[in-house]
């Protein structure tokens, strides 16, 4: 595996995925390669455009841990790895490395293009006197190289019940995570540092753009933070992940990253879509990843009347001329949760617009609409290059190819 060293000499362990402008993911407490299985995954979903950079963070896997720790050591991590591919980077921080990211884009601002912060822990509600007061236990448990301590602490300080502690420990993956335990206070340091304080002060050099971005079935703070940390920064744009918690699968991960380059303004990956129908009543605007694919569809409804789709999740298409004009057709369909999906039309000219369904499972994790890629404002040549992805509707396997596409 490939190798930095950092200004003070520490070895740091990493991997690249793909070409592209470099992203650097920035993982949260007692994340490491060894045991994160998803940002791989992510990163090969963005191999197409993006070099995707992941490392272990120092004292973790295959990374050294020169003593003392210091929030600053880690930041010279991230610029090695900067330095060594050459350039700028965009940093994906996730939880307290989200805060770390944010730490180093103040640090390093012609080096750190973006941000986008994935639930920064912000807990408002703690106080600074217990943040230290935790900081103190965690170094404690570190200083007498307790990592199985220290990891069983933290996840009673998340909520976990003695049975889900016990359960854990008695997995295969505990060892994994227990080794790594006494760096958890590193990020109580990271964590009480930065958000211990004026935020808005401490930050306000951050001339970078942020994406900050919460899942709404994550822990209750979590959006509270997301809006604290937003509100401190000078040029940041809040997103809700509809239906995710606090380890959002890949394919809703990758919802949050830009279309092209690190320097991209645009705060996410979906593009805000225009489209209207075929008589001009009706227009709408719809936040689509193309790069998704345009989805054709065996079911009766798809098949009939010739639709070719993209997903908007969430409620996120709003109409901004003509409501009055939108009829409903809803069909029934007793195996979604549901029971129906509501497809709706212009009523002057016939246009079919988009449909609106719920899903349980990923990546719509809740509501969603089918857009008629038809009525879209899009060039051909965009349209053109998105792929084709085909489903079996008929059967309700939206994540499954149909055994017959060439009739659709």
């Amino acid at each position: 595996m490939p190798i930095v060293t950092s200004a003070d000499g520490t070895r740091i362990g990493y991997e690249t995925h793909g070409s592209g402008p470099l992203v650097i993911c920035v993982a949260g407490a007692t994340q490491y390669r060894a045991v994160d299985q998803d940002t791989p995954r992510l990163a090969n979903l963005l191999a197409d455009r993006f070099t995707v950079l992941i490392y272990d963070r120092r004292g973790r896997g295959e990374s050294g841990n020169t003593e003392p720790y210091a929030p600053m050591r880690e930041i010279e991590d991230i610029e090695a790895l900067i330095d060594a591919q050459g350039g700028t980077a965009m940093l994906y921080g996730m939880s307290s490395g989200a805060v770390l990211a944010l730490e180093a884009a103040a640090a390093l601002p012609q080096k750190v293009a973006r941000v986008i912060c994935y639930e920064p822990p912000i807990n408002g509600a703690q106080s600074r006197d217990e943040a230290f007061a935790e900081l103190a236990e965690m170094e404690g448990f570190k200083s007498r190289g307790d990592g199985a301590g220290a990891m069983e602490a933290f996840m009673r300080s998340v909520g976990a019940s003695d049975d889900d502690v016990a359960g854990f420990k008695a997995s295969p993956a505990w060892a994994g995570f227990a080794a790594v335990g006494t760096t958890i206070a590193h990020d109580y340091r990271v964590m009480a540092e930065a958000t211990k304080g004026d935020m808005k002060t401490r930050w306000r050099g951050i001339a970078q753009p942020v994406l900050v971005v919460n899942g709404d079935k994550s822990f209750a703070f979590m959006e509270a933070g997301a809006d604290a940390a937003a509100a401190a920064l000078p040029n940041a744009t809040r997103k809700t992940l509809q239906g995710q918690g606090h380890d959002p699968p890949p394919r809703s991960s990758r919802r949050c990253w830009p279309s092209s380059s690190p320097s991209d303004r645009s705060s996410v990956m979906e593009r805000i879509y225009t489209g209207s129908c075929h008589c001009g009543s009706i227009h709408f605007t719809a936040p689509i990843d193309l790069s998704e694919g345009i989805r054709k569809c065996n079911c009766t409804y798809c098949f009939k009347t010739g639709y070719r789709k993209a997903f908007a999740y969430g409620d996120s298409v709003a109409v901004t001329q003509g409501e009055e004009h939108i009829g409903h057709y809803a069909a029934e369909l007793s195996s979604w949760p549901a029971g129906h999906i509501d497809h709706m039309f212009c009523t002057s000219c016939g246009t079919q617009l988009f449909s609106r369904g719920y899903l349980e499972f990923a990546p719509f994790n809740g509501w969603f609409h089918a857009v008629n890629v038809s009525t879209l404002d899009a060039a051909p040549e965009e349209l053109d290059a998105a792929p084709i992805v085909y489903e079996d509707g008929l059967h309700d396997r939206q994540d499954q190819a149909p055994a017959l596409v060439g009739y659709l």
